[in-house]
C-alpha cells in the first residue's frame, strides 16, 4: 500500500509540473527569494513608505512589514505565514496566520488564521508589484536568491535569508515580531532589529534596533533587560 501511494504521488507531482503553464512556473521562478519593502497603499490611497521583507521559497511565504509614514503611536505593522501558487499570472496566499496591528483600534491585534489572497504580479527586473484583492497594493524590491531556512514552531516562525531574518512569535494574547539583519556567534544568533512589534495586554509597543540572541539550539530567544521567550520547534 505504502508502494502504491509513493506511485501515485509521484504520477501526481509529475502531472502537474507536465501540465503547468509555463510562464506560470517562469514567473514563480522570478518571485522566489527575499524581497524588501519600499511603499503601500490601501484602498486606491497614495503609495507611502513602508518597511520590513518578504519572503518567498519553494511555495511558502512569509512577510512582516511596518508603515513608516507616521508616528510610533500611528504605525499600522502586518505579518503573515503561510504557502502560495500562481495559477494564469494570480498568486494566491493561503494564510496559516497573518496579523493585523492597528494602534488606533480599540483591539489592536486583529489575528486570522487559514485565509486566502490572491494578487496580480508584474515583475520588472528587481521590482515586484503586487496588487491584493483589498484593494492593497505593495511595492518592493529584490534583495537575493540565497540560501533559505524556514523554521516552524507551535507558537511561531523564524525565516533567515540572505544576511536578514524575520521573527513570527504568538502565543495567547501575548505577541513578538520583528525583521533585521542576522550575524553568526560562536555559540549563537544575534538577530539585529530594523523594527520589532510587542503586544501586552492589548498594547502595542514599536522599538527600533533592538538586538537579540538566538541560541544555538534556536529553541530560545533571549531579549533585552534579561527576558527569555520559548520556541518551541515543529519536528
Amino acid at each position: 500500500m505504502k508502494t502504491l501511494y509513493s506511485v501515485l504521488l509521484f504520477i501526481s507531482i509529475f502531472s502537474s509540473q507536465l501540465f503547468a503553464n509555463p510562464a506560470d512556473m517562469k514567473k514563480e521562478q522570478r518571485l522566489s527569494g527575499l524581497w524588501e519593502y519600499k511603499s503601500i497603499s490601501h484602498k486606491g490611497g497614495k503609495l507611502a513608505p513602508n518597511q520590513g521583507y518578504f519572503l518567498f521559497h519553494n511555495g511558502k511565504f512569509i512577510q512582516h512589514a511596518i508603515d513608516t509614514r507616521v508616528s510610533h503611536m500611528e504605525k499600522v505593522g502586518q505579518a503573515h505565514v503561510g504557502t502560495y501558487s500562481i495559477e494564469n499570472g494570480i498568486s494566491y496566499f493561503d494564510v496559516e496566520l497573518g496579523i493585523i496591528f492597528s494602534p488606533d483600534q480599540e483591539q489592536k491585534m486583529n489575528v486570522r488564521r487559514k485565509g486566502r489572497n490572491h494578487a496580480s504580479i508584474l515583475l520588472d527586473n528587481n521590482t515586484l508589484k503586487l496588487s491584493f484583492d483589498e484593494n492593497s497594493v505593495q511595492l518592493l524590491e529584490k534583495i537575493g536568491n540565497g540560501k533559505v531556512e524556514i523554521d516552524a514552531y507551535e507558537n511561531g516562525y523564524l525565516a533567515f535569508s540572505e544576511d536578514r531574518f524575520i521573527l513570527i512569535y504568538l502565543n495567547g494574547d501575548s505577541y513578538l515580531s520583528a525583521s533585521g539583519i542576522f550575524t553568526k556567534l560562536e555559540d549563537a544568533l544575534e538577530l539585529h532589529t530594523d523594527f520589532m512589534i510587542t503586544v501586552m495586554d492589548n498594547q502595542v509597543t514599536y522599538s527600533d534596533n533592538v538586538d537579540l540572541q538566538l541560541g544555538s539550539d534556536k529553541e530560545q530567544l533571549y531579549l533585552p533587560e534579561g527576558g527569555i521567550l520559548q520556541l518551541k520547534s515543529i519536528r
